[in-house]
């Protein structure tokens, strides 16, 4: 996952949730009713850079803290960042049920048209 992340994004996030610290648990608890103070929190407690559109954070371990596995149906649903979910009993990622094209990819589709 995380050599996925480094290849096709610019920004990315990864959080294991066997390893992540009380303030980001705290987070997922607190903070989802205002995305926007969520996201700048989290950018805090990581100090890993997110743009406003077009990062990539990646779930690890996500079963072992439920409330982020819940949370992520409304972190899709804001649109900003694409999510990848991964966990013990499903080693399969789901990528925010879309897969990113490269940037080759782009190219030739322009040229297809």
């Amino acid at each position: 996952m995380l050599e996925f992340a480094k290849k096709e994004y610019e920004h990315f996030l990864y959080l294991d949730f066997s390893r992540v610290s009380s303030r980001i648990k705290e987070l997922f608890r607190e903070e989802l009713a205002d995305l926007d103070q969520f996201f700048m929190e989290l950018e805090a407690a990581t100090r890993v850079h997110l743009p406003l559109e077009g990062g990539l954070i990646i779930f690890d371990e996500v079963q072992l803290f439920p409330k982020a596995r819940e949370a992520i149906r409304h972190l899709v649903a804001d649109g900003r960042h694409q999510f990848i979910e991964n966990g013990r009993e499903n080693r399969v990622a789901l990528a925010a049920r879309m897969k990113r094209p490269r940037l080759n990819d782009k190219v030739s589709q322009v040229a297809e048209h």
